[in-house]
């Protein structure tokens, strides 16, 4: 996998900023999701995410900005993350609307601090981000297809492993 394309400096010092200025960063991108997209509250049971929601979000967050020097681990995370969400009923389309409405959060909470370097790097990284998850998502539909095909057929099915992938 080649090394990511986007400015680890500026992706961390931007990121330090919105957390050391505004905790509540996680409860803003959910607002804003659900106030732009409705649709998504049904993906959480038709409630408000509640504060395991929000604790995994800020950790997913934190170990992603921990490891953007990490290129093949933080690949293969971003595509197991990929993989899960299309069981939790995400569809793909979806995941501009997260990046759009993280940003947004992100921008909010630095307030007159955020700049359009951070914000030019951040949805640069995301771009990034969103493209290894719908490959995940990718992986996890043809599982899906091929238990599907091979319960109709009375055969195995087969299972892509990380390996076989490229």
């Amino acid at each position: 996998m080649p090394p990511f394309d986007f400015d680890v400096d500026v992706l961390r010092q931007s990121f330090a900023l919105v957390v050391d200025r505004n905790e509540d960063v996680v409860r803003r991108f959910f607002a804003h999701l659900f106030d732009r997209y409705p649709s998504t509250v049904e993906l959480f049971g038709g409630r408000t995410p509640n504060k395991k929601h929000h604790r995994m979000l800020a950790r997913a967050l934190i170990v992603f900005v921990e490891h953007l020097d990490h290129d093949e681990w933080l690949g293969e995370q971003l595509d197991l993350l990929g993989a899960r969400h299309v069981d939790y009923g995400v569809e793909d389309h979806m995941y501009d609307w997260v990046g759009e409405c993280l940003i947004l959060a992100f921008s909010e909470a630095a307030a007159e601090l955020w700049t359009q370097e951070a914000e030019d790097a951040w949805r640069l990284a995301y771009d990034t981000i969103r493209r290894m998850v719908l490959q995940g998502t990718f992986r996890r539909r043809l599982e899906l297809a091929s238990k599907r095909s091979a319960e109709i057929a009375g055969v195995e099915p087969v299972t892509l492993r990380w390996d076989e992938r490229g």
